[in-house]
């Protein structure tokens, strides 16, 4: 992203507020709308605060991620024991199945009362809620979909908290 001209951080921001991407730079420009990225990716905290310009600090850019401070748990050079992820990967096709069934998903009556107590967390707390109702193939949030939502956004302020000193201003924590 430090290249001049990089426009990799506007297009996250762009992403993430549900605007319609564009590059109008190419000979034949490319558009996509209802886009859907996901970004996954590990660093460590020195390297962050190294390539994390001060501008993608305070422009919303690294608010768009949820931060998550992970260790390992000791070299696993051949990956551990094996694991058999069929029962998820049959579980997680019906849950996707479902969600692209459905229209619109709304908060039932508890849910919207826990809203209004625990609205830190904005956006990104409705999105996970969002999840975790999709995922257990409901057609509205409940109150547990919201406290498990909560229940990671609290990890992921507690992480950013320790990746970034203190500085809660990045995810919008005050």
């Amino acid at each position: 992203m430090k290249r001049e001209g990089n426009i990799l951080s506007a297009v996250i921001r762009n992403a993430w507020d549900g605007r319609i991407l564009q590059v109008a730079t190419k000979n034949s420009p490319a558009k996509a709308s209802n886009a859907h990225i996901s970004i996954l990716g590990d660093i460590t905290r020195d390297e962050l605060h190294s390539a994390l310009a001060q501008a993608e600090r305070s422009n919303g850019f690294a608010n768009r991620f949820l931060w998550l401070h992970v260790e390992r748990c000791g070299p696993k050079p051949f990956g551990g024991k094996a694991l058999d992820w069929t029962s998820e990967v049959i579980g997680l096709k019906s849950a996707v199945d479902f969600a692209r069934k459905q229209g619109r998903v709304y908060m039932d009556d508890n849910a919207r009362r826990m809203w209004y107590r625990e609205r830190k967390g904005g956006a990104t707390l409705a999105r996970l809620a969002l999840l975790y109702a999709l995922l257990d193939s409901s057609d509205n949030i409940r109150s547990e979909h919201l406290k498990a939502a909560v229940a990671f956004w609290k990890y992921a302020e507690d992480s950013a908290r320790l990746i970034f000193g203190g500085l809660t201003l990045l995810m919008g924590l005050s």
